[in-house]
Order: structure tokens, then sequence, then C-alpha cells
């Protein structure tokens, strides 16, 4: 490496400038990728985030008109807290935390038992894989709400 001060050799430059513009090239295809979805992290997604962004506007959307304390609650049953998670309703818990394969949530959205199938067709039906997906990670994850929510999510 020459003096701070003096100039670097036209060919040190020239590697260097190239090396810059491959950093500025990657970085920038990183940050494309990253805008539209299509990089997952390595490490464990925010549990709190997965909350808010996918699972609360799900159960919001699809679930409260008929499972929340604002609303009259079916078979009561209310998902719009953690308290209405853990007691359930007439037919249980509905979710077992870390174990979606025994959670009545899963059982229920899969629509693999024919007298519990949620939502039901008049609540616009059964969920998309992907919300499927989602609310499977998630139990799996143990479900996880954010830390400073309303007392009504806790």
């Amino acid at each position: 490496m020459g003096h701070p001060f003096l100039p670097m050799p036209p060919k040190m430059t020239h590697i260097r400038h190239r090396q810059r513009a491959r950093l500025l090239l990657a970085l920038a295809a990183l940050i494309s990728a990253w805008a539209s979805g299509s990089v997952v992290s390595a490490a464990a997604p925010d549990e709190a985030a997965v909350f808010e962004s996918r699972i609360r506007p799900l159960l919001a959307d699809r679930c409260y008109e008929c499972h929340s304390a604002a609303k009259k609650q079916k078979a009561g049953l209310t998902l719009d807290s953690k308290a209405g998670w853990e007691k359930g309703g007439d037919s249980g818990a509905p979710i077992v935390p870390g174990k979606p394969e025994e959670s009545l949530l899963m059982k229920a959205v899969r629509w693999t038992d024919k007298d519990l199938q949620m939502p039901p067709e008049k609540a616009g039906g059964k969920l998309s894989g992907a919300e499927i997906a989602d609310l499977e990670a998630w139990i799996k994850a143990g479900p996880m709400i954010r830390a400073r929510t309303p007392r009504r999510f806790r």
C-alpha cells in the first residue's frame, strides 16, 4: 500500500473501482430483492413483526367477525387476545404453542374435519395456502405478540 498522500498506481485504482462497482451492484441487487420480498433472512424472523404484518391482519379480516370480544362470540371463542387463545372456547384451546399439528385452529383452517371448517363459506371460505402456512409457522414458533400491544391483545 502506498503513501496516503501519493496517488495509487493506475492498475490499483482500476481494481479498487471495479471492487466498488461490484459491491454497489451487489448491494443494489440485495436491496431490490429485499424490497420485492424475495430475500429470506438467515436469522429467525422477528415474531412480533410477523404477528403484526401477517397474523393480526389475517385474524382481523377472517376471524374477528365471529371470534372477538367486540362482536358476538361464536362457540365462546375469542381470537383477539392472548387470554382468549389460552382460555379457548366450547371445543377447548385453539392453539397448542409449538404444536400446530395438535392445534384446533390448524385443524379448522385446513378443513380436514367436515364438522370444523373455519372460516366458513359465508365468511369467505377456506384460507389460502400461504395464510395457512403463516398460521402454522406462527404456532410452531410459539404464538408471540408484540410486547407493547394494547391490553386486549396481551
